[in-house]
Protein backbone atom coordinates (compact mmCIF):
# COMPACT_ATOMS: atom_id res chain seq x y z
CA UNK A 1 0.00 0.00 0.00
CA UNK A 2 0.99 3.64 -0.46
CA UNK A 3 1.37 5.62 2.75
CA UNK A 4 1.42 9.42 3.01
CA UNK A 5 4.63 11.11 1.99
CA UNK A 6 6.20 12.22 5.27
CA UNK A 7 8.65 15.07 5.83
CA UNK A 8 10.20 16.31 9.08
CA UNK A 9 10.82 19.99 9.56
CA UNK A 10 12.35 22.01 12.37
CA UNK A 11 13.54 25.60 12.06
CA UNK A 12 12.96 29.04 13.53
CA UNK A 13 9.81 29.56 11.49
CA UNK A 14 8.12 26.32 12.55
CA UNK A 15 8.88 27.08 16.19
CA UNK A 16 7.44 30.57 15.81
CA UNK A 17 4.37 29.13 14.09
CA UNK A 18 3.89 26.72 17.00
CA UNK A 19 4.11 29.56 19.52
CA UNK A 20 1.54 31.58 17.55
CA UNK A 21 -0.76 28.56 17.41
CA UNK A 22 -0.47 28.04 21.18
CA UNK A 23 -0.97 31.77 21.77
CA UNK A 24 -4.20 31.57 19.79
CA UNK A 25 -5.43 28.75 22.05
CA UNK A 26 -4.54 30.93 25.07
CA UNK A 27 -6.24 34.06 23.73
CA UNK A 28 -9.40 32.18 22.79
CA UNK A 29 -9.43 30.42 26.18
CA UNK A 30 -9.36 26.86 24.88
CA UNK A 31 -6.59 25.86 27.30
CA UNK A 32 -8.31 27.61 30.19
CA UNK A 33 -11.71 26.01 29.60
CA UNK A 34 -10.26 22.52 29.21
CA UNK A 35 -8.08 22.67 32.33
CA UNK A 36 -4.63 22.94 30.74
CA UNK A 37 -1.81 24.76 32.53
CA UNK A 38 0.18 27.35 30.59
CA UNK A 39 3.69 27.45 32.04
CA UNK A 40 7.04 29.07 31.17
CA UNK A 41 8.80 25.71 31.49
CA UNK A 42 8.60 22.15 30.31
CA UNK A 43 6.84 19.59 32.49
CA UNK A 44 7.86 16.36 30.70
CA UNK A 45 5.18 13.81 29.82
CA UNK A 46 2.42 15.91 31.38
CA UNK A 47 -0.43 16.23 28.85
CA UNK A 48 -1.98 19.09 30.82
CA UNK A 49 1.13 21.27 30.79
CA UNK A 50 1.52 23.71 27.90
CA UNK A 51 5.05 25.05 27.58
CA UNK A 52 4.76 28.66 26.43
CA UNK A 53 8.02 30.65 26.22
CA UNK A 54 8.46 33.68 28.44
CA UNK A 55 9.08 36.28 25.73
CA UNK A 56 8.42 40.00 25.57
CA UNK A 57 5.28 39.80 23.44
CA UNK A 58 4.60 43.46 24.24
CA UNK A 59 7.13 44.23 21.51
CA UNK A 60 4.53 43.03 19.00
CA UNK A 61 1.73 45.62 18.71
CA UNK A 62 -1.69 44.23 19.77
CA UNK A 63 -0.31 40.68 19.79
CA UNK A 64 -3.02 39.13 21.96
CA UNK A 65 -5.84 41.17 20.43
CA UNK A 66 -4.92 39.99 16.93
CA UNK A 67 -5.21 36.38 18.05
CA UNK A 68 -8.77 36.74 19.41
CA UNK A 69 -10.33 36.20 15.99
CA UNK A 70 -13.19 33.69 15.66
CA UNK A 71 -11.98 30.38 14.19
CA UNK A 72 -8.47 31.80 13.94
CA UNK A 73 -6.78 28.42 14.21
CA UNK A 74 -8.81 27.02 11.30
CA UNK A 75 -8.92 29.90 8.85
CA UNK A 76 -5.54 31.48 9.50
CA UNK A 77 -3.06 28.65 9.80
CA UNK A 78 0.13 30.68 10.22
CA UNK A 79 -0.36 34.44 9.94
CA UNK A 80 2.83 35.42 8.24
CA UNK A 81 3.54 38.70 10.02
CA UNK A 82 2.99 37.35 13.54
CA UNK A 83 5.15 34.32 12.84
CA UNK A 84 7.96 36.53 11.57
CA UNK A 85 7.71 38.81 14.61
CA UNK A 86 7.72 35.90 17.09
CA UNK A 87 10.67 34.29 15.28
CA UNK A 88 12.75 37.37 16.11
CA UNK A 89 11.96 36.98 19.82
CA UNK A 90 12.71 33.23 20.04
CA UNK A 91 16.17 31.99 21.09
CA UNK A 92 18.03 30.41 18.20
CA UNK A 93 18.43 26.85 19.48
CA UNK A 94 18.57 23.43 17.88
CA UNK A 95 16.54 20.31 18.60
CA UNK A 96 17.61 16.68 18.22
CA UNK A 97 14.60 14.61 17.16
CA UNK A 98 16.40 11.70 15.48
CA UNK A 99 15.29 9.14 18.09
CA UNK A 100 11.61 9.99 17.66
CA UNK A 101 12.02 9.98 13.90
CA UNK A 102 13.56 6.51 13.91
CA UNK A 103 10.93 5.08 16.25
CA UNK A 104 8.10 6.48 14.15
CA UNK A 105 9.57 5.12 10.92
CA UNK A 106 9.48 1.64 12.48
CA UNK A 107 5.73 1.94 13.05
CA UNK A 108 4.33 4.25 10.41
CA UNK A 109 3.50 1.70 7.69
CA UNK A 110 1.63 -0.54 10.14
CA UNK A 111 -0.14 2.53 11.58
CA UNK A 112 -1.44 3.69 8.21
CA UNK A 113 -2.48 0.15 7.27
CA UNK A 114 -4.66 -0.06 10.38
CA UNK A 115 -6.18 3.35 9.64
CA UNK A 116 -6.88 2.30 6.06
CA UNK A 117 -8.79 -0.70 7.41
CA UNK A 118 -11.13 0.99 9.91
CA UNK A 119 -11.04 4.68 8.87
CA UNK A 120 -10.77 4.40 5.07
CA UNK A 121 -12.48 7.72 4.36
CA UNK A 122 -10.19 9.69 6.68
CA UNK A 123 -7.11 7.76 5.53
CA UNK A 124 -7.81 8.63 1.91
CA UNK A 125 -7.66 12.35 2.72
CA UNK A 126 -3.98 12.31 3.66
CA UNK A 127 -1.35 12.22 0.95
CA UNK A 128 1.26 14.43 2.60
CA UNK A 129 2.27 14.61 6.27
CA UNK A 130 4.62 17.24 7.69
CA UNK A 131 5.88 16.49 11.21
CA UNK A 132 7.22 19.48 13.13
CA UNK A 133 9.18 18.65 16.30
CA UNK A 134 9.01 21.50 18.79
CA UNK A 135 9.95 22.60 22.27
CA UNK A 136 6.69 24.40 22.90
CA UNK A 137 2.95 24.01 23.26
CA UNK A 138 0.99 20.97 24.38
CA UNK A 139 2.54 17.54 24.06
CA UNK A 140 1.16 16.95 20.55
CA UNK A 141 -1.40 18.55 18.28
CA UNK A 142 -2.45 18.76 14.67
CA UNK A 143 -2.76 21.75 12.43
CA UNK A 144 -4.31 22.21 9.00
CA UNK A 145 -6.79 19.32 8.86
CA UNK A 146 -6.76 17.46 5.52
CA UNK A 147 -9.51 17.76 2.91
CA UNK A 148 -10.21 16.65 -0.65
CA UNK A 149 -8.85 19.97 -1.89
CA UNK A 150 -5.85 20.03 0.46
CA UNK A 151 -4.71 16.45 1.19
CA UNK A 152 -1.99 17.37 3.68
CA UNK A 153 -1.54 17.52 7.46
CA UNK A 154 0.83 19.25 9.83
CA UNK A 155 1.61 17.73 13.21
CA UNK A 156 3.44 19.45 16.08
CA UNK A 157 5.11 17.00 18.44
CA UNK A 158 6.89 18.21 21.58
CA UNK A 159 10.43 17.03 22.36
CA UNK A 160 9.34 14.87 25.32
CA UNK A 161 6.70 12.97 23.30
CA UNK A 162 6.91 9.55 21.66
CA UNK A 163 5.33 7.70 18.70
CA UNK A 164 2.06 7.09 20.57
CA UNK A 165 1.50 10.84 21.01
CA UNK A 166 2.33 11.34 17.33
CA UNK A 167 -0.30 8.75 16.39
CA UNK A 168 -2.77 10.48 18.70
CA UNK A 169 -2.14 13.85 17.05
CA UNK A 170 -2.75 12.38 13.60
CA UNK A 171 -6.07 10.95 14.77
CA UNK A 172 -6.98 14.32 16.27
CA UNK A 173 -6.28 15.97 12.92
CA UNK A 174 -8.37 13.42 11.06
CA UNK A 175 -11.38 13.33 13.38
CA UNK A 176 -11.74 16.60 15.30
CA UNK A 177 -13.31 18.78 12.60
CA UNK A 178 -15.69 16.04 11.55
CA UNK A 179 -16.81 15.17 15.08
CA UNK A 180 -17.06 18.77 16.32
CA UNK A 181 -19.24 19.61 13.32
CA UNK A 182 -21.59 16.88 14.57
CA UNK A 183 -21.89 18.52 17.98
CA UNK A 184 -19.19 16.69 19.93
CA UNK A 185 -17.21 18.62 22.56
CA UNK A 186 -13.42 18.37 22.72
CA UNK A 187 -13.42 15.94 25.72
CA UNK A 188 -15.75 13.62 23.81
CA UNK A 189 -13.48 13.69 20.78
CA UNK A 190 -10.50 12.92 23.00
CA UNK A 191 -12.41 10.02 24.58
CA UNK A 192 -13.01 8.51 21.13
CA UNK A 193 -9.36 8.83 20.20
CA UNK A 194 -8.27 7.30 23.51
CA UNK A 195 -10.59 4.38 22.80
CA UNK A 196 -9.12 3.83 19.33
CA UNK A 197 -5.59 3.73 20.71
CA UNK A 198 -6.54 1.50 23.64
CA UNK A 199 -9.09 -0.94 22.21
CA UNK A 200 -8.22 -1.48 18.56
CA UNK A 201 -5.29 -3.02 16.70
CA UNK A 202 -3.39 0.20 17.36
CA UNK A 203 -2.85 -0.98 20.94
CA UNK A 204 -0.23 -3.52 19.83
CA UNK A 205 1.70 -0.80 18.06
CA UNK A 206 1.68 1.65 20.95
CA UNK A 207 1.91 -0.35 24.17
CA UNK A 208 3.15 2.70 26.08
CA UNK A 209 0.10 4.80 25.26
CA UNK A 210 -1.54 6.42 28.29
CA UNK A 211 -5.09 7.71 27.72
CA UNK A 212 -4.95 11.48 27.57
CA UNK A 213 -8.39 12.06 29.05
CA UNK A 214 -7.58 9.86 32.04
CA UNK A 215 -4.35 11.75 32.61
CA UNK A 216 -6.21 15.06 32.39
CA UNK A 217 -8.60 14.01 35.13
CA UNK A 218 -6.08 14.35 37.94
CA UNK A 219 -7.55 17.18 39.98
CA UNK A 220 -4.80 17.71 42.56
CA UNK A 221 -2.70 20.22 40.65
CA UNK A 222 -3.49 23.31 42.67
CA UNK A 223 0.11 24.53 42.72
CA UNK A 224 0.49 24.19 38.93
CA UNK A 225 -2.87 25.92 38.47
CA UNK A 226 -1.79 28.88 40.57
CA UNK A 227 1.57 29.07 38.78
CA UNK A 228 -0.26 29.08 35.46
CA UNK A 229 -2.65 31.86 36.51
CA UNK A 230 0.25 33.97 37.74
CA UNK A 231 2.12 33.43 34.48
CA UNK A 232 -0.86 34.35 32.31
CA UNK A 233 -1.24 37.59 34.26
CA UNK A 234 2.44 38.31 33.70
CA UNK A 235 2.00 37.78 29.96
CA UNK A 236 -0.83 40.32 30.01
CA UNK A 237 -3.32 37.98 28.36
CA UNK A 238 -6.74 39.70 28.19
CA UNK A 239 -8.72 36.46 28.47
CA UNK A 240 -11.48 37.75 30.77
CA UNK A 241 -13.45 35.47 33.06
CA UNK A 242 -15.27 32.26 32.21
CA UNK A 243 -17.83 32.75 34.98
CA UNK A 244 -19.26 36.06 36.14
CA UNK A 245 -21.91 36.99 38.68
CA UNK A 246 -24.63 39.53 37.94
CA UNK A 247 -27.17 40.10 40.69
CA UNK A 248 -28.73 36.69 41.34
CA UNK A 249 -27.51 35.00 38.15
CA UNK A 250 -24.37 33.11 37.07
CA UNK A 251 -23.12 33.78 33.55
CA UNK A 252 -20.86 31.61 31.39
CA UNK A 253 -18.98 33.57 28.72
CA UNK A 254 -21.46 36.40 29.05
CA UNK A 255 -24.54 34.20 28.69
CA UNK A 256 -26.81 32.89 31.42
CA UNK A 257 -25.59 29.50 32.66
CA UNK A 258 -28.00 26.95 31.17
CA UNK A 259 -27.06 23.98 33.33
CA UNK A 260 -29.48 23.48 36.20
CA UNK A 261 -27.76 23.51 39.59
CA UNK A 262 -29.06 22.46 42.97
CA UNK A 263 -29.10 25.09 45.72
CA UNK A 264 -25.93 23.65 47.28
CA UNK A 265 -24.16 23.41 43.91
CA UNK A 266 -25.05 27.01 43.10
CA UNK A 267 -23.82 28.24 46.49
CA UNK A 268 -20.53 26.42 46.00
CA UNK A 269 -20.03 27.76 42.47
CA UNK A 270 -20.79 31.30 43.63
CA UNK A 271 -18.27 30.95 46.45
CA UNK A 272 -15.61 29.66 44.07
CA UNK A 273 -16.26 32.49 41.60
CA UNK A 274 -16.00 35.11 44.34
CA UNK A 275 -12.65 33.62 45.42
CA UNK A 276 -11.41 32.73 41.94
CA UNK A 277 -7.82 31.65 41.43
CA UNK A 278 -7.22 31.16 45.15
CA UNK A 279 -8.02 28.18 47.39
CA UNK A 280 -11.34 28.18 49.25
CA UNK A 281 -11.01 26.38 52.57
CA UNK A 282 -13.17 23.44 53.61
CA UNK A 283 -14.45 25.42 56.61
CA UNK A 284 -15.53 28.35 54.45
CA UNK A 285 -17.32 25.99 52.06
CA UNK A 286 -19.10 24.41 55.02
CA UNK A 287 -20.19 27.78 56.41
CA UNK A 288 -21.40 29.19 53.08
CA UNK A 289 -23.07 26.07 51.70
CA UNK A 290 -24.64 24.55 54.80
CA UNK A 291 -24.71 27.49 57.18
CA UNK A 292 -26.28 26.51 60.47
CA UNK A 293 -26.98 22.98 59.29
CA UNK A 294 -23.58 21.85 60.53
CA UNK A 295 -24.78 18.26 60.85
CA UNK A 296 -24.64 18.13 57.02
CA UNK A 297 -21.04 19.35 56.89
CA UNK A 298 -18.20 16.87 56.44
CA UNK A 299 -15.18 16.54 54.14
CA UNK A 300 -16.92 13.65 52.42
CA UNK A 301 -20.04 15.74 51.82
CA UNK A 302 -17.90 18.51 50.33
CA UNK A 303 -16.07 16.04 48.07
CA UNK A 304 -19.38 14.65 46.79
CA UNK A 305 -20.75 18.15 46.21
CA UNK A 306 -17.63 19.17 44.28
CA UNK A 307 -17.88 16.02 42.17
CA UNK A 308 -21.50 16.79 41.27
CA UNK A 309 -20.57 20.36 40.33
CA UNK A 310 -17.70 19.11 38.17
CA UNK A 311 -20.15 16.84 36.35
CA UNK A 312 -22.45 19.80 35.72
CA UNK A 313 -19.54 21.80 34.26
CA UNK A 314 -18.80 18.90 31.93
CA UNK A 315 -22.42 19.06 30.74
CA UNK A 316 -21.74 22.66 29.72
CA UNK A 317 -18.76 21.59 27.60
CA UNK A 318 -16.19 22.73 30.15
CA UNK A 319 -13.43 20.74 31.77
CA UNK A 320 -14.30 19.28 35.15
CA UNK A 321 -10.71 20.17 36.08
CA UNK A 322 -11.56 23.86 36.22
CA UNK A 323 -12.15 23.05 39.90
CA UNK A 324 -8.80 21.99 41.30
CA UNK A 325 -8.10 20.27 44.60
CA UNK A 326 -5.50 21.98 46.76
CA UNK A 327 -4.41 19.19 49.06
CA UNK A 328 -4.98 20.05 52.70
CA UNK A 329 -6.38 23.49 51.83
CA UNK A 330 -9.61 23.26 49.86
CA UNK A 331 -10.68 23.88 46.27
CA UNK A 332 -9.73 26.42 43.63
CA UNK A 333 -11.63 27.59 40.54
CA UNK A 334 -9.63 28.43 37.41
CA UNK A 335 -11.58 31.39 36.10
Amino acid sequence: MTIPETTWRYDQKTEAARVVQAACQIANRFYLKQGFFVLPRLVPQNPRAVYFPDLNFRQIPEFWEKLKIPHFKIKLDEPKLLVEQVAVLLPKDDLDYTELQEKWQEKERAFWQILADFLPEEYSLVRFLEIRPTKYGSIATSDQPPSRHQPSMKIYIRQDAGPSQLAEAILIGLLTIRLCSQGFYWPEVEAIIDFLLEKTALRKLFLDFRPTLKALRHKENGSLAQESQKYLRKLGVPVGQIFTLEKESIFLDGELLKVRLSLEEERLLRLLILNQDQPVSFDLIGDEVWGERLEKFSLQAIAKLVQRLREKLAEAGLSAELIQTCRGQGYLLLN
